[in-house]
């Protein structure tokens, strides 16, 4: 047996080294255009020139103002007397108490990854602002001079900081570098066009047809709390998200999936509703198909939008050395768990429409003898949400029956061996995406009913666009994590989409038909790798079962591959999400210091010297396809060095640098990860 679980390992880790992953290239940094920010800074301030309004920001700290920061502006002529840097746009002010010191966030490389030619097929429309979507590839904190110097502490000199502060700086350059961020230029000399955290039907269905450019979507506004000092003039929204998209000779695929910045992090930590109807990791995925024109002068583009978030109750599952499944806890007054399910819905209907909204639950129903911890939490978190729901369409005037339709597919006991992956189809009156009436699930039939947005581009007018449908009611996913289950039934929500779209166009015969095949293949690794990038962020590894999303079937390997990422999830959960937790909150407060803490500093006694000097706290840049901090170490005390890295080390280190001096642990890896697996060979 021994031999075989080293012959296993051996399969899995050349898969996993060699395996191709599908990246979508982005292309290098870019530097910013003739009419970028100038940033100037002197020994009181920052300054921020802008030259299309011909206006100054000037940021400076300030102990008599609100927030302990300044931000005033004025009418200028610009730097040209002196030396300036270009940069894209500003992120935001990070307030560090402990210090009594300002930061101040600025982009300064990006790359386009989406055009307003690539949504319109070079019909020259105003998609997005500022020409695209861009990708942060260069982001630099800077410390904001004070406007008054006080000799009494140490802490008022330049670059100096306690070492509890230290710590948070060090824990916010690791979290910005685990985000892919977005943004659409806001500086821009025609202002029409949406931002990054809107969909293409926000954009021009409910805007007058993209007249007047949209206010921000909060959800997905990730630096909202930092630029809520800026003036508007100087802020631009950023979004975490995934983007990706592939080009083909008659198509186009986006795929844009935004991540709420409420109740963000990760998994053990963050789960269930606030009381507000905000729902942890939950994800607004939008999948935009471009038809390459059509020789008459016009282009058709047709955007479908899913989502994803937990379970909108009140619940927790926290992490759990003795146990891979926690037990889970569900909020016990039942006034409280219909507040936070109404007030959830309620946002949905506003923003996606009241046509059908259908909730698709995907965890266990039954208790299985296969693991009876587990399986008892899911149907008693499965049978409390139903009994909320009832209890609030109840106690609502129309009641919700006719708005909400709820749909509860256990996905491991109805996709059960290699072959269970066909119940997903659409080929059966029992499949989960039967598109006809009467089937035991019919999921198909609502994402007909629901309808997509579709919008015609003309290339005769550079602003002429007609509507011709738009999108009401919406697929909400969900498993118990809104990750795995979740990944490969959205991928075939999608694919089933996609594929009725291509057979409209006339891809079902001819030469269309080896050309939608074609499209479909790289729909399927597109979907696995915004499964692998929003389970990194939510889970700390890649997805489970992408085997099904990249290939339509489940594989050995790819049971084995699960093991292993399961193995990594349970490290991840019990020794690091705290510390990973703590820097999302950061991130996104713009108050160093985090909701869950004071860091983990040598003592507020200790002053420390930080940065490279010039006011330079640390930068970010960018090396091939991912964000790396400078290569030069920032001038701090690593002697406390987070354990993070091993968990990098242990991926890689199974990944792909398999070696005869660690066979014996190896093969320990490999028993372990066999044993898991076998859970998850559906």
């Amino acid at each position: 047996m021994m031999l075989i679980y080293l012959l296993l390992l051996l399969l899995t880790t050349t898969i996993s080294a060699h395996k191709p992953r599908h990246v979508t290239r982005n292309p290098p940094h870019q530097q910013p255009p003739h009419n970028a920010l100038k940033l100037f800074t002197n020994s009181s301030s920052i300054n921020i020139y802008n030259p299309l309004l011909g206006s100054a920001l000037t940021i400076s700290k300030s102990p008599n103002s609100p927030n302990n920061v300044t931000c005033t502006t004025s009418l200028s002529g610009g730097f040209s007397n002196t030396s300036t840097t270009d940069i894209f746009a500003i992120y935001g002010i990070y307030h560090l108490p402990r210090s009594n010191k300002i930061a101040l966030a600025v982009i300064t490389n990006s790359s386009l990854v989406v055009t307003n030619e690539m949504i319109s097929a070079g019909s020259g429309s105003h998609v997005y602002k500022g020409g695209g979507i861009r990708r942060v590839t260069g982001l630099d904190l800077l410390e904001v001079p004070s406007s008054v110097v006080s000799k009494n502490s140490s802490n008022s000199q330049p670059g100096i900081f306690c070492a509890d502060d230290v710590d948070q700086l060090r824990l916010l350059k690791k979290t910005f570098l685990s985000h892919e961020l977005y943004f659409c230029e806001s500086n821009c000399v025609d202002g029409s066009g949406g931002d990054v955290t809107h969909t293409l039907q926000r954009i021009f269905a409910e805007n007058d047809n993209n007249v007047v450019a949209p206010e921000p979507d909060s959800r997905f506004h990730w630096n909202s709390q930092p630029s809520i000092s800026l003036p508007s003039a100087f802020s631009t929204p950023v979004t975490s998200a995934f983007i990706g998209h592939f080009h083909l000779k008659s198509t186009t695929q986006i795929l844009i999936s935004r991540r709420s910045k409420h109740r963000a992090g990760v998994r053990f930590v963050m789960r269930g509703a606030d009381k507000f109807g905000h729902c942890a990791n939950f994800v607004e995925s939008e999948q935009i198909l471009i038809e390459n024109g059509n020789g008459n002068g016009s282009s058709a583009t047709t955007s479908h939008v899913q989502l994803r978030g937990s379970i909108p109750l009140k619940w927790s599952s926290p992490a759990l050395l003795t146990s891979r499944n926690p037990p889970v806890s569900i909020g016990a007054d039942p006034v409280e768990q219909a507040r936070r399910m109404g007030r959830h819905f309620r946002g949905i209907f506003e923003r996606y429409g009241d046509n059908l909204v259908t909730v698709l639950n995907l965890i266990d129903k039954n208790t299985s003898t296969r693991d009876k911890d587990k399986n008892r939490d899911q149907p008693r978190l499965g049978r409390a949400y139903e009994s909320v729901f009832k209890a609030l369409s109840d106690a609502t005037k129309r009641g919700l029956e006719g708005q909400v339709r709820n749909v509860w597919f256990d996905f491991h006991n109805e996709v059960r061996g290699r072959r269970g992956v066909e119940r997903l189809g659409n080929g059966g009156v029992g499949d989960l995406l039967y598109e006809g009436t009467g089937g035991a699930y019919s999921v198909g039939s609502d994402v007909i009913s629901q309808g997509a947005f579709r919008i015609i581009f003309s290339h005769k007018s550079s602003k002429k666009s007609t509507i011709i449908s738009t999108q009401n009611g919406i697929i909400r996913t969900n498993c118990m994590d809104c990750l795995d289950r979740t990944n490969v039934v959205q991928s075939l929500i999608a694919l089933s989409v996609a594929e009725r779209n291509l057979e409209d166009q006339g891809f079902d015969q001819g030469e269309g038909v080896e050309q939608k095949q074609n499209h479909l293949k790289h729909h399927r690794l597109l979907w696995s790798n915004n499964a692998d990038a929003l389970s990194t962020l939510y889970a700390g590894t890649r997805a489970l079962k992408s085997d099904v999303t990249r290939t339509g079937r489940r594989t050995y390997g790819g049971a084995v591959d699960d093991g292993l990422n399961s193995l990594r999830r349970y490290v991840g959960n019990n020794f690091y999400d705290e510390r990973r937790q703590e820097g999302v909150e950061v991130l996104i407060g713009g108050c160093l210091g985090g909701q869950m803490g004071m860091g983990k500093g040598k003592g507020k006694g200790k002053e420390k010297r930080v940065g490279r000097g010039k006011g330079l706290i640390f930068r970010i840049q960018k090396s091939g396809d991912e964000l790396e901090g400078d290569e030069e170490e920032d001038d701090w005390d690593d002697a406390d060095a987070d354990a993070e890295g091993f968990l990098d080390n242990l991926d890689t280190d199974l990944a792909s640098n398999f070696s005869l001096s660690k066979i014996f642990s190896d093969v320990f890896i490999a028993y372990l990860s066999y044993f898991l697996a076998s859970r998850y060979l559906f």
